[in-house]
């Protein structure tokens, strides 16, 4: 289960990355989601919203960031 979480969430990271670099793809893709119907307001797209991603994605990341992947607690 964690092989398989871990596999889609890799999966997940190199499409969105590739979405990022190919911006017509993503708007290609976009258009068949209709995320803008389902809120009461209209999304805004732009540096303000770029930045508090970040923030919030640093925010995320920085507890994370010290471990250098050795999550074992043991002693031994």
């Amino acid at each position: 289960m964690a092989n398989l979480l871990r596999n889609g969430a890799i999966a997940l990271l190199l499409f969105l990355g590739l979405l990022a670099i190919f911006p017509t793809w993503s708007y290609r893709i976009f258009t068949y989601i209709p995320v803008g119907k389902w809120t009461k307001q209209r999304l805004q797209i732009g540096l303000m919203g770029e930045f508090w991603l970040g923030t919030q994605l640093g925010l995320l990341w920085t507890p994370w960031a010290g471990f250098g992947g050795n999550f074992s607690t043991s002693s031994s």
